[in-house]
């Protein structure tokens, strides 16, 4: 194999491997905003979505009023 051909399969491999990672971050924070939405609908304290989510208190609220 030459050189430009394993640069080129690993330069490929590599933005395989970050479009992956980039995938699982999207649906964790997909997961956490499913989570504060459910929490919201079944009427927890902001606070205590917040907490459990990770998500600012202010970030609920508007999710909050969004679905209001």
């Amino acid at each position: 194999m030459l050189t430009t051909e394993f640069d080129m399969m690993t330069a490929l491999r590599v933005r395989e491997a970050e479009g992956r990672e980039e995938g699982r971050e999207v649906g964790r924070e997909e997961g956490i905003y499913a989570v504060a939405k459910n929490l919201i609908r079944i009427s927890r304290p902001i606070d205590e979505i917040a907490l459990v989510t990770g998500l600012a208190r202010d970030e609920v609220e508007r999710m909050r009023d969004d679905d209001a």
